[in-house]
């Protein structure tokens, strides 16, 4: 499945080959994903990154998720998801490769995504979950006016403790 952001973005349902040309882009950038997304630290090779992707797959053919590579002109350039599906409410996730940062990638991917999770799914609620300290995903959440409705104290698992995590949320008829 492909969604059109824009003449030169799309986001695709991964393949099992895109591992090859995401991986680099974890490789790269491994230091400052790992800080707000722990699988950064441990997908070491395409392998891995192959392994999650397949896995990915199944949870989409049992719509407990829906996954997208974010392609810029051809080249792939982050993932971005609805999970967590409950009650007609989902999550968004979201990382983009750090060459793409700052152009206004990820504010149109995530609306594109917005309007399909609010149409196709009929979701009442989307969610972001962002840690206090990660400003660049809070600020997605932000431009994108999506309310902040709280935090959740030592929400998000990390190797040796929890962080809090600022909960951030849209509405369907905010949308």
């Amino acid at each position: 499945m492909q969604l059109s952001v824009t003449d030169n973005i799309y986001i695709e349902t991964p393949a099992i080959s895109d591992a090859a040309g995401l991986y680099p882009l974890i490789e790269q950038d491994r230091e400052n994903l790992a800080k707000w997304l722990p699988w950064a630290a441990t997908t070491q090779s395409v392998i891995d990154e192959a392994g999650f992707i397949r896995s990915c797959l199944q949870r989409i053919e049992d719509q407990q998720l829906w996954l997208g590579v974010i392609w810029v002109d051809h080249h792939p350039a982050g993932m971005i998801d609805l999970h967590d599906f409950k009650d007609s409410h989902a999550a968004i996730g979201y990382w983009l490769d750090k060459d793409y940062r700052g152009q206004g990638v990820l504010a149109q991917s995530l609306a594109a995504l917005e309007k399909f999770g609010f149409g196709r799914y009929r979701l009442h609620k989307i969610s972001i979950l962002a840690e206090p300290d990660n400003t660049a995903s809070r600020a997605v959440a932000e431009r994108a006016n999506y309310h902040q409705d709280g935090t959740l104290r030592e929400h998000i698992p990390h190797q040796d403790n929890f962080a809090d995590a600022v909960v951030y949320s849209k509405l369907s008829g905010e949308a």
